[in-house]
């Protein structure tokens, strides 16, 4: 409730990094101020990848490309590789 982010993308989150999940998007909020949500804005629609989990993955789990961040991270790439790419 405290980013504005949806159900989804909030058990995402959560399942995703844990006690980290406040982290990502205070990441997100410093930075964001166009988005709806303070947490940033959905990467692809449908999915419930946020924007503030690319800033995530690159501080703090080392991602060093895209297609790092879409195949490794998220499984984007595995799942919906026209959306991925």
């Amino acid at each position: 409730q405290e980013f504005g982010i949806t159900q989804e993308s909030a058990e995402h989150l959560a399942r995703s990094y844990g006690m980290h999940a406040f982290e990502v998007c205070r990441l997100a909020s410093s930075t964001s101020k166009t988005s709806p949500s303070k947490c940033g804005n959905l990467l692809i629609d449908g999915y419930p990848y946020l924007e503030c989990e690319i800033e995530y993955a690159c501080k703090h789990e080392m991602a060093c490309t895209v297609a790092d961040y879409l195949t490794l991270r998220t499984r984007l790439a595995y799942l919906d590789s026209q959306a991925a790419f």
